[in-house]
């Protein structure tokens, strides 16, 4: 903002000194023409920043960006020829005004100055004085004309004529690796991620556990986001998913944010996550993790998802208030295509985890323990009982024909379902803070702590047994 005021004030004093001036070949004679021109290049560099935040890298062209093709930006201002994005979210702008037989040209490079904030440099190499004056910015000298062609990716034809043999060949190689299939035979296998107070650890399970990769654990890592799949990490932490694997181990952000995401499920070859009153499906085959399909519920005041299940075309959601403290959820069935609730039940408690056995489903509500539901008629939920617990229910997770219980401060509760009836058999652990549970598959568990570290667990002839990893 500061820089537009300075810039309409250095043109009004140039139109009033000058009245109607050349610039170059180009007559200007209203002072809010070369406004215009000015407030365009400064829009488009604008852009770039925002898409840098929130993308953390730079766009690579005008479609990226989402900006008009190059020559279209004449439309806004008659004093622009064209401006073009390149590589690495260089600025290419041709104004009409000419000088030393050519459009003058002016060049703006973004330079990473942090994380969420880009430095500029402008150069030129035909600027003329005039225009040197109404910018905002200094604009240096080039030493010769902008080489636009450096900075359009070259074919792929041509780039292996250049390359050398070897690299050819990996080339090669690393198209073959990402192909779709091999990607999603190599993500059809659950992995546990061990997260510690430093680091966050993914190890393959078989009879015997083994590492696969190590990398310190971000700062702002969600506590409970996260998920193992194959030789791939996937982590939440800056508002973005996160993935490493066996060939990058370093946590590398994508452009997928959610909003309030707790619960990761894997289903149908397919992460799902919750992301308000939405749920999202994301595409972990792309180059980068991107979401695939949102699917938005109407829920109503009870419109954020703290869990969820799905089975034949609907969603069972916990669901809570918008409001902050409000000691109030829901349980809602939704059918997953259209978004619209099928059946509503008010629940007294935090609702949060979900687990389905036939026509019962059990709800952790947080202090009130666990609510038995009936969902015999799915457009009519009706709670039969409630069972205690010995903190927080946080969540549940079925284990032949018995329910094993997150249960905050008093750790793990395994209880043996008998229709709607719950009998506790033991606690296997009471020194954990247990929050989140996921079924690993061949007999493993992995338990989430309150603290955000993670522990695995074996589940063998109904004995629930800590898993120490070396």
């Amino acid at each position: 903002m500061i820089r537009l005021v300075v810039s309409g004030v250095l043109l009004v004093v140039f139109v009033i000194l000058l009245g109607r001036c050349q610039l170059g070949n180009v007559g200007v004679g209203m002072g809010l023409t070369l406004h215009d021109t000015l407030s365009v290049i400064m829009g488009v560099q604008s852009d770039i920043e925002r898409y840098h935040y929130a993308n953390q890298r730079l766009p690579q062209n005008n479609r990226e960006l989402g900006a008009p093709p190059p020559q279209q930006f004449n439309r806004k201002s008659p004093l622009i020829r064209d401006i073009e994005i390149l590589r690495d979210g260089v600025v290419y702008i041709r104004l009409q005004a000419e000088n030393k037989g050519r459009p003058v040209e002016l060049v703006y490079r973004p330079k990473a100055e942090s994380q969420y904030r880009l430095q500029w440099q402008c150069e030129s190499f035909n600027i003329t004085k005039e225009w040197r004056a109404l910018l905002p910015q200094v604009c240096a000298d080039a030493v010769a004309a902008f080489d636009r062609a450096a900075f359009v990716e070259p074919d792929t034809s041509e780039y292996l004529e250049r390359v050398t043999r070897e690299q050819r060949e990996a080339a090669v190689i690393n198209v073959e690796e990402i192909t779709r299939p091999e990607c999603e035979a190599a993500l059809a296998t659950p992995a546990f991620v061990q997260v510690t107070a430093d680091t966050v650890a993914l190890w393959s399970l078989g009879e015997t556990p083994k590492p696969v990769l190590r990398v310190p654990r971000p700062a702002t890592m969600h506590r409970t986001a996260l998920l193992g799949r194959g030789d791939r990490l996937l982590a939440y932490a800056d508002d973005r998913l996160h993935s490493a694997d066996a060939r990058n181990p370093q946590l590398t952000a994508s452009t997928v944010a959610a909003f309030n995401t707790s619960r990761w499920r894997w289903q149908d070859n397919t992460l799902w996550l919750n992301s308000g009153p939405a749920l999202l499906t994301i595409d972990l085959c792309d180059r980068s993790p991107r979401i695939a399909t949102q699917y938005l519920m109407n829920l109503g005041a009870f419109n954020r998802i703290s869990d969820f299940l799905l089975q034949d075309g609907r969603a069972y959601l916990s669901t809570q208030e918008s409001v902050v403290g409000s000691p109030a959820s829901a349980l809602q069935i939704t059918l997953l295509q259209s978004g619209r609730t099928a059946g509503f039940l008010k629940l007294d408690g935090k609702a949060q985890g979900l687990a389905l056995n036939g026509r019962y489903l059990y709800v952790a509500t947080g202090s009130y323990g666990i609510a038995v539901v009936d969902i015999f008629d799915a457009t009519l939920p009706r709670l039969l009982r409630r069972v205690s617990t010995r903190d927080a229910a946080q969540d549940l997770l079925l284990l032949d024909g018995q329910l094993l219980v997150a249960d905050r401060l008093g750790g793990l509760a395994l209880f043996q379902l008998q229709d709607d009836q719950l009998q506790l058999v033991s606690r296997p652990s009471t020194t954990l803070t247990a929050e989140q549970l996921e079924w690993l598959g061949n007999g493993y568990v992995s338990v989430t702590a309150k603290d955000g570290t993670t522990s695995l667990w074996r589940w063998q002839h109904g004995v629930l047994t800590a898993v120490e990893l070396r």
